[in-house]
């Protein structure tokens, strides 16, 4: 599916890089998602608690809150969001579709590796 680039409603110039947004999040999720699975071993109830939160808080929209529980447990596990990423999210609309993006493709990961895919 190819993205297309969206305008943020902040400052209507800058059009963002949907695809690219995708792919980031896509290669931050990964890691992230088997660092978590590895950690929570066969700890259901902690899986099902973070894919709520992140379910949640997508849902309501609530993406700064998401950005700083992901930094925290990004710390945790030795993980860290990219200098390059950080300076994407000065946009709100880009930081937004990124975090939406992030919420769906966790809980999509989350799900292949329950299943036994990855």
């Amino acid at each position: 599916m190819k993205e297309k680039p969206i305008q943020s409603k902040a400052s209507p110039a800058p059009l963002i890089d949907t695809g690219q947004l995708v792919l980031t999040a896509n290669a931050v999720v990964q890691p992230f998602v088997e660092t978590v699975w590895e950690i929570a071993q066969d700890d259901e109830e902690l899986i099902n608690r973070l894919r709520s939160l992140f379910s949640f808080l997508d849902e309501e929209k609530r993406y700064a809150e998401m950005f700083g529980v992901l930094q925290i447990l990004y710390r945790q596990i030795g993980l860290e969001f990219t200098s390059k990423l950080k300076t994407e999210f000065q946009n709100d609309a880009a930081f937004a579709y990124f975090m939406h993006v992030y919420a769906l493709d966790f809980n999509e990961t989350m799900e292949d590796f329950i299943a036994g895919v990855r």
